[in-house]
């Protein structure tokens, strides 16, 4: 099975304090792969790294066998990792539509930019709609995005990532604040773009995590305590002892 990340010796030290400790690990192609851990384990850390917002103490990060160790954000984003955090970063005062059309040209002329003129509009024009459905957002399209509720908020946020069409996609606890309605369309929504896509979490949401992983990774005190199936996750006498049964 080829990996999409492998990382080895992958160390994250901040003025004495080691978040991510000499992490060697593969991450298969493909699927929804899930970082589990309690506050404080290094998962957000982890995802900084693989995205390039954080540069690591030692070790190297491989995606798809190049080393990316070195390489800025912007320079994986082009290779197809596309990064979502734990903040809302949408365009409050903008419509649904007008923020996924940014993010749309962004990637199409490389300009961000209502006012410039478009080379391709029709065909920018046809993204924005593909992303709109995928996220289910196209009934509010016309709504400003500050009046959408938290929940739709943070789907937004994901269309923004999808404008790209990455490979790739790292969300960092995507279902944070979110009521039960919420979390279900939500996850529907990952469900409904994981195919062909590689896509990792960082998720709290335990019975979330079972039902929709491929695999599971469980991070303690900045290293890896076990990685497998949500079966095998579950079945770990070392990980129900970490979450205090919590998993049996």
């Amino acid at each position: 099975m080829t990996y999409v990340f492998k990382t080895e010796g992958l160390t994250k030290r901040f003025s004495g304090f080691t978040a991510v400790n000499d992490v060697s690990i593969e991450i298969p192609e493909g699927g929804v792969r899930t970082i589990i851990g309690p506050n404080g384990a290094g998962k957000t850390t982890f995802f900084n790294l693989l995205s390039g917002a954080l540069p690591p103490s030692e070790g190297r990060i491989f995606f798809r066998d190049r080393d990316v160790t070195t390489l800025e954000p912007y320079q994986r984003a082009r290779l197809g990792i596309a990064r979502s955090f734990q903040i809302t970063n949408i365009f409050g005062r903008l419509s649904v539509a007008e923020n996924v059309r940014l993010a749309v040209q962004a990637v199409s002329d490389g300009k961000a930019n209502f006012f410039l003129p478009l080379k391709n509009a029709r065909a920018v024009g046809a993204a924005t709609d593909r992303v709109l459905n995928d996220i289910g957002l196209w009934p509010a399209r016309n709504t400003r995005a500050e009046n959408l509720s938290h929940g739709d908020q943070r789907r937004l946020e994901i269309g923004l990532v999808l404008a790209s069409d990455p490979p790739v996609l790292l969300l960092d606890e995507p279902l944070a604040g979110m009521s039960p309605t919420e979390t279900h369309e939500t996850v529907a929504l990952i469900q409904r773009i994981s195919p062909d896509r590689t896509i990792m979490l960082v998720e709290h949401d335990i019975d979330v995590v079972m039902a929709i992983s491929t695999t599971i990774t469980v991070f303690q005190t900045g290293a890896v305590l076990a990685s497998g199936t949500p079966e095998e996750i579950r079945a770990d006498e070392r990980v129900q002892r970490a979450y205090l049964g919590e998993l049996a």
